[in-house]
């Protein structure tokens, strides 16, 4: 099957975090982003895998999405799927966790007290393989993509444990 495959540097010199970690074991895990509002909702439904892998400098993100999953088997809209897709990248290639997300995780506690700015954790060392995603032709936005991809990366990142590289 051909998919699309991005690779992403993430250990840089100009990456300011306390530390990086990477995952102990793979999962596959959903997220979700659904919100009902007065104006126009907001739909997103993602499944990722996520693995280790051997090198710990990068993460790997790899798009198997082809169809999405209505009932109907209409195709992926190209323009969401690149949506979602840049919106994945943008959510690893942060590589981030924040000090009040690493409290959740059992992280250390972030030392804030020498600039006022906030620390992050990076992850790294990570594959990161978008299954399936559902949408809705109104109310899916690329906004939810994101919040849905986070949400399944902190819930994959506290079911699983996390090694500190």
């Amino acid at each position: 099957m051909n998919y699309d495959l991005f690779e992403i540097k993430l250990k840089s010199s100009e990456n300011n975090y306390l530390s990086w970690y990477t995952i102990e074991r793979a999962l596959t895990k959903e997220g979700r982003f659904i919100r009902q509002s007065s104006g126009t909702n907001s739909f997103a439904i993602i499944t990722l895998k996520i693995e280790p892998i051997t090198n710990k400098q990068i993460a790997i993100f790899a798009n198997k999405i082809a169809k999405i999953n209505l009932g109907y088997n209409i195709l992926y809209p190209l323009q969401q799927k690149d949506s979602e897709t840049s919106d994945i990248l943008q959510t690893i290639n942060s590589g981030v966790i924040l000090g009040i997300e690493a409290a959740c995780l059992n992280l250390e506690p972030p030392d804030c007290k020498d600039s006022g700015l906030p620390k992050h954790y990076g992850i790294s060392g990570i594959k990161v393989t978008a299954l399936k995603a559902l949408f809705h032709p109104i109310d899916s936005h690329s906004r939810a993509f994101k919040m849905a991809t986070k949400s399944v990366l902190l819930a994959a990142f506290q079911e699983v444990k996390l090694i500190k590289i």
